[in-house]
């Protein structure tokens, strides 16, 4: 069983991705058997539901410090753990967190659960439309995305033993 406080998966960092490069890239993921999952450019949170009540952890094991709207998952039952993002106040989810369960169970019973809650899900399926529009953005545009996480579909959730440690089976790529 997961306990908090821990280090949170992280992404190690993988190639820019750019016009010319970003099909490429992306369907070499795909086709090794990773999951893509498009990357909010917020802060990393954890979500936990206790008995006491709805608590936020930062991704280094200590309280989330700015204010975050948790209303819609004070009905969560007591023990369920969410790995999200912190964007422009809210938390958004992208996976359940179970130690037994694969990336893949973890993304669907995280997109079940959203639904269920009346929370929007934002990390739906990464198309190629999508890539190809998000990457060609004007830089100096504030963009709601960083590019995306690769997810190795068959992995287990795997808590860090420090903050600066990578994920071996998690890679991020980022737009130029």
């Amino acid at each position: 069983m997961l306990t908090l406080p821990f280090y949170p998966m992280r992404p190690t960092t993988g190639p820019k991705l750019t016009p010319a490069n970003i099909l490429g890239t992306v369907n070499s993921y795909r086709h090794q058997g990773y999951e893509l999952q498009r990357k909010l450019n917020g802060d990393r949170a954890i979500l936990e539901r206790t008995v006491a009540g709805v608590r936020l952890w930062n991704r280094y094991g200590g309280n989330y410090a700015f204010t975050v709207n948790l209303k819609p998952y004070r009905d969560l039952a007591s023990g369920t753990m969410l790995d999200g993002e912190v964007y422009r106040g809210e938390f958004r989810a992208f996976e359940q967190l179970s130690e037994n369960s694969d990336t893949i169970e973890r993304i669907r019973d995280c997109e079940l659960l959203c639904r269920f809650i009346g929370v929007p899900y934002l990390f739906g399926q990464v198309t190629d439309d999508w890539l190809m529009g998000e990457v060609t953005l004007p830089a100096s545009r504030t963009r709601q995305w960083e590019g995306v996480v690769c997810k190795l579909a068959s992995a287990k959730y795997v808590p860090l033993k420090t903050e600066t440690q990578d994920s071996p089976t998690w890679t991020k790529l980022k737009w130029c």
